[in-house]
């Protein structure tokens, strides 16, 4: 059965309103303390800020990558040192791990057991 009414759809902002969009209070304050204005306005906001955060995210995932390849003056990859020295910092820990179970002395919490004397 095929209903006979129809829905219309009526938009939030009329076609004949004129309503700022790009406003220095919408990126001032909108910036600055996230204050919601009209819609449209909202919408350079959340825009604004979505791009700020692809930017940032960009420089933080892709310049490690860069620095991992790139050479060092001997000829050889940073990443090479980088992992060598991963690779001993996780032997350390473990190291310092075993002892302390083997020796039953792990430090309670707000004590240093290297100030004792």
């Amino acid at each position: 059965m095929e209903s006979t009414s129809k829905k219309t759809f009526k938009p939030y902002i009329s076609a004949t309103d004129s309503v700022a969009e790009f406003t220095v209070k919408s990126i001032l304050i909108g910036s600055m303390f996230g204050i919601k204005t009209t819609i449209l306005e909202n919408n350079i906001i959340q825009t604004t800020g979505s791009a700020g955060e692809s930017i940032a995210a960009g420089v933080a995932l892709t310049l490690p990558g860069f620095l991992f390849m790139s050479m060092a003056e001997e000829g050889t990859r940073i990443g090479e040192t980088y992992w060598r020295m991963k690779t001993f910092q996780l032997l350390s820990q473990t190291l310092i791990w075993n002892i302390r179970y083997l020796e039953n002395s792990a430090p309670k919490a707000g004590t240093c057991s290297c100030l004792d004397s």
